[in-house]
């Protein structure tokens, strides 16, 4: 995996652009492109998801704690688009389409100054929600 490009937004964040393409028979290439925001993990993010939820708003220490331990100090947005079977001549093209195409129509969503606690407001319902499976 290469990276090709940093984005500093307005509203801190950093967006990592990879080229994961590789060779895969002949002149035929598998494109992958992946677009990757860390995002630290903070005892914030839980107070304001959990701060309507009178069954979990006084144990977001213990949460936070939980949440930490299991997924460490930062967390990652990840999208990607792959194709496979691509010819060799066509290969910087598509993933330069691939590379506009995502600075058209996501990089506007990314530099909304709420996606990162919109983002780990779903992390944390998804870490909530499993969290009951296995107890």
């Amino acid at each position: 995996m290469r990276l090709v490009e940093n984005i500093v937004l307005p509203n801190g964040l950093e967006i990592e652009i990879y080229d994961y393409s590789r060779k895969v028979a002949g002149d035929r290439w598998f494109v992958g492109f992946m677009a990757r925001v860390p995002v630290e993990i903070k005892e914030e993010h839980f107070s304001k998801a959990l701060r309507n939820d009178s069954k979990y708003a006084s144990q977001v220490p213990e949460l936070f704690a939980e949440f930490k331990d299991k997924h460490g100090a930062v967390t990652y947005f990840e999208i990607k688009k792959e194709r496979n079977f691509i010819d060799q001549q066509e290969r910087d093209k598509l993933w330069d389409s691939m590379l506009n195409n995502f600075k058209a129509h996501v990089l506007h969503y990314m530099k909304h100054k709420d996606f990162e606690q919109r983002f780990m407001n779903r992390r944390i319902k998804e870490f909530m929600e499993k969290r009951l499976w296995y107890r």
